[in-house]
């Protein structure tokens, strides 16, 4: 039953319809659509299999041997080596190259969140992007791990070389624990990528500050030149890392 409002006596919903019939002025329902959530491709779908592959194992490692969290984080501290030789297992490296693998897959996704980001005008399918950016980074931390091999090699002895390159890797492997999380909530949530972006670059640079600390105590050992710490801080921290990003953001440009 149609209720007419007080203040407007005889102009119940009825009359206004009819009124609006005879003069010509018919209005339909707006229909509001709801947008459906985007449906992953299937390049998309296998990135987050790959990923929950990683997690997955990564997990199983941990679940089965919480000490190796503890090895890895005296991997980037520790200045001398640790005194018992079963320390050096193959799990432990195992579980060392696993983390360091999520750290790659985990800044692959970042790394194209910062170039899309920047670059919005590029494809929507994301999936060569990712595949980019994933190999680039992949690019990134094997040539790093060997800059540091080399040049420990040259100002160092092998042994604390070594050591520098383990304490890579677990900066890395720290830094994976983190980037993980943040790198999906980058694929399923592109609104919050600029804060993704600062807490992933916080992060970034959280694990480079505790990883260089640990290269000037090895290297203050052999020299006090601190002219040779900034040439090792320019040339093997801050300009691979622009090379990497302007090299990723042209792939990507030129060829996506």
């Amino acid at each position: 039953m149609a209720v007419t409002p007080p203040w407007l006596p005889g102009m119940g919903p009825d009359s206004i319809a009819a009124g609006q019939e005879k003069a010509g002025l018919v209005f339909d329902n707006p229909v509001v659509t709801e947008l459906a959530p985007p449906v992953p491709s299937d390049g998309m779908s296998w990135i987050y299999v790959g990923l929950a592959v990683i997690f997955c194992l990564v997990g199983f490692c941990m679940h089965n041997s919480p000490r190796y969290w503890k090895a890895v984080a005296a991997d980037l501290t520790a200045t001398r080596e640790r005194g018992n030789v079963f320390d050096e297992t193959v799990r432990e490296t195992t579980f060392l190259v696993l983390l360091n693998l999520m750290w790659v897959a985990s800044a692959g996704v970042l790394l194209w969140t910062a170039v899309r980001w920047q670059n919005p005008g590029l494809t929507d399918d994301s999936t060569a992007g990712i595949g980019i950016c994933i190999g680039m980074s992949l690019l990134y931390n094997g040539a790093m791990l060997l800059a540091y091999w080399v040049s420990g090699g040259v100002f160092t002895d092998g042994r604390q070389a070594s050591m520098w390159v383990r304490g890579a890797a677990a900066a890395a492997a720290l830094e994976a624990v983190p980037l993980f999380p943040l790198a999906l909530l980058a694929l399923v949530r592109p609104e919050w990528t600029p804060i993704l972006l600062i807490v992933a670059a916080g992060v970034f640079i959280l694990g480079k500050i505790m990883f260089i600390f640990k290269g000037i105590r090895i290297f203050f050992n052999h020299s006090s030149s601190w002219l040779l710490f900034l040439y090792y801080l320019c040339s093997l921290e801050i300009v691979p890392l622009i090379l990497t990003y302007v090299l990723t953001l042209q792939i990507c440009v030129n060829w996506l």
